[in-house]
């Protein structure tokens, strides 16, 4: 899932710099891995964030919003993250905002075929998300699936 982190460019030298630095510290304790890159472009640092894995394997069954729908069957071990890790490296990136005090903007792009190319926020300005819920889709053939709610206005909050 392609990741941004959208800083405004003066508070290029102050700030940013600060964040990949302690964006590396944390990746060294958390759970997580993933490669990062920046750009200057539209008056905007973009810090895009590529490939987050877990550094350990579990049980996989998809990187779908909301609870598997497959739970009797044997899943895969994997490092690809699911809806709970999704929510606990967004509060990792939005930890690191806070201890700034960084006004950031921070979405991903969801893969997913029926979410294609909508953003997903995370963090507004200094407002980090707290709530996550879903929205049910039917799908091709009938079936309820579930995406990402975007993220409303009541799912921000200032953190203090």
């Amino acid at each position: 899932m392609p990741y941004t982190i959208r800083i405004k460019a003066d508070a290029y030298n102050s700030v940013a710099a600060k964040f990949t630095d302690l964006m590396d510290e944390k990746r060294k304790a958390s759970e997580f891995h993933w490669y990062w890159s920046q750009s200057v472009r539209n008056g905007y640092v973009d810090i895009e964030i590529s490939r987050v894995r877990l550094k350990i394997a579990k049980p996989y069954c998809g990187q779908h919003a909301g609870p598997c729908q497959l739970s009797n069957k044997p899943k895969p071990n994997s490092t690809f993250l699911e809806w709970e890790d999704w929510v606990r490296f967004n509060n990792l990136m939005n930890d690191i905002c806070d201890e700034l005090k960084l006004e950031a903007t921070i979405w991903s792009v969801p893969r997913e075929r029926l979410d294609v190319g909508k953003r997903m926020f995370v963090r507004r300005d200094r407002r980090r998300r707290v709530a996550y819920d879903t929205v049910p889709v039917t799908g091709r053939f009938g079936r309820t699936d579930y995406i990402w709610n975007h993220g409303t206005s009541d799912q921000f909050k200032v953190a203090t």
